[in-house]
């Protein structure tokens, strides 16, 4: 495996798993940092969101 390819989504994609454990490391760093816990909620929220009708989002904004 080359190094250009070591970070692309076809070798490490982004499962469910994955990506709630990031969702809440961020949110735990940008509270400890400083950041309001609703706002950093809200964020969560959207990703979380995102990453549940991603499919049917991208749809409706291309199709716009």
């Amino acid at each position: 495996m080359d190094g250009a390819r070591i970070f692309s989504l076809e070798v490490f994609p982004m499962t469910q798993r994955l990506f709630t454990i990031s969702c809440l490391m961020a949110g735990g760093l940008l509270v400890k940092f400083g950041a309001p816990i609703p706002a950093v909620a809200a964020g969560m929220a959207l990703a979380g969101l995102w990453n549940w009708k991603r499919d049917a989002i991208a749809r409706f904004i291309t199709r716009a």
